[in-house]
């Protein structure tokens, strides 16, 4: 509840809301995330020690020995494209606020808010809120911050489900099939979340009055049925979800991107898609494992992964990533001793990698070009001084 109200406080600041400072708000997200930096060590030894004790010694090194590095080596190669068509989402939403700006300051607080949005859990993470600060320090003020990453997050709900939902109708006999019961049920609750995230954003700016009266209608029901307690409590959850509604309304309609931003923004986010998601066919290659014909059913079965461990409120999906991974990759695998190694693998790839390219990030408030930049217009300052005298 402490990080939807830190979420609610930059989106009440952007609509010129009395509220702490940007800044101070970035501040105290970072402090809430230090003590998750500790689930980082932990969840290697523990990953370490299970392959250990389900797999033995001699089995991590014939892996060692054996693993194709140059595939491993794509991998890797494939995930810093996939963070770079996300970046570039940014930068296209940026550019319609902010004509002049450089790509590398996009990278380096695209990098550093991952960093964040990795160790804070749920879908609203801490994230947007570190890039929209980041805009702040260069010159792009926070209403605008938050109307592009507004855009980018929406860009980005609709691509995962759009390329989900086709992944599985794809390969949807193989995972019929294949797949446990119970992880279609988690999927749907996922996939219907995010289409309902995507719906109530479009669709609020032109049909206020009926969520406005159905979400009346839910909070009169509760009180019926005695959930909510008190009539003067059901007032004033009316009261607040009109004017929250009011608020996303203002906010969207003033969103004037062209279909063109939109479209190109969706589509570098599918493409984003299938790069973070073809990591696991290219790990599987790494390992040994035959993909012959399996790359559109690698890139659904981690399109199911990936939707049920965003729909978890855990730090990175920790946990919940690594049982979705086991139940859906054994059948497609077909050995559960590579599978472990390749879950092992792929969180490197997908968790730990990007978490260290953001704390290179936030070792430095600076970036190293900005210093050169800054070190460059200093000399040629003083040049000038000098001459004039």
């Amino acid at each position: 509840g402490r990080r939807c109200t830190i979420g609610s406080r930059v989106w009440s600041k952007a609509i010129g809301g009395s509220n702490p400072p940007l800044s101070d708000i970035v501040i105290m997200a970072q402090k809430r995330s230090w003590f998750r930096i500790l689930v980082v060590p932990t969840t290697i030894i523990a990953f370490v020690l299970y392959i250990y004790f389900t797999e033995g010694w001699s089995a991590i090194l014939r892996v060692f020995r054996t693993l194709d590095y140059k595939w491993a080596a794509c991998a890797f190669g494939v995930y810093t494209l996939a963070l770079l068509l996300e970046q570039s989402s940014i930068a296209i939403m940026r550019h319609h606020y902010q004509k002049r700006f450089s790509f590398l300051y996009v990278i380096h607080s695209s990098l550093l808010a991952q960093f964040y949005e990795i160790l804070t859990p749920g879908t609203f993470a801490f994230g947007p809120i570190t890039q929209v600060n980041c805009m702040n320090k260069q010159g792009l003020p926070p209403s605008k911050g938050v109307a592009v990453m507004l855009v980018q997050q929406s860009c980005a709900m609709i691509s995962l489900s759009v390329f989900s939902v086709l992944c599985i109708l794809l390969n949807i006999e193989f995972f019929i099939s294949k797949m446990v019961p119970i992880l279609w049920v988690f999927f749907t609750i996922a996939i219907l979340i995010n289409f309902g995230t995507v719906f109530v954003y479009m669709f609020v700016p032109r049909c206020d009055g009926v969520f406005i009266r159905l979400l009346n209608g839910i909070i009169n029901l509760l009180y019926k049925v005695k959930v909510i307690r008190h009539a003067q409590r059901r007032d004033e959850l009316c009261l607040k979800s009109k004017d929250q509604i009011i608020k996303l309304k203002t906010n969207m309609m003033s969103l004037d991107y062209s279909p063109f931003e939109w479209i190109s923004g969706i589509v570098l986010m599918l493409i984003y898609r299938a790069a973070v998601y073809s990591v696991q066919y290219f790990s599987a290659l790494a390992f040994g494992v035959d993909v012959n014909g399996k790359f559109l059913i690698f890139l659904a079965a981690q399109s199911i992964i990936n939707n049920i461990a965003s729909a978890t409120p855990i730090p990175g999906g920790l946990g919940i990533t690594e049982l979705a991974y086991v139940l859906v990759m054994v059948p497609v695998i077909g050995n559960s001793s590579t599978t472990n190694f390749m879950m092992l693998f792929s969180r490197i790839v997908t968790y730990y990698y990007p978490l260290l390219l953001g704390a290179c990030m936030l070792s430095t408030k600076t970036p190293i070009w900005k210093r050169k930049l800054k070190t460059a217009s200093f000399i040629v300052r003083r040049k000038n001084r000098e001459s004039d005298s």
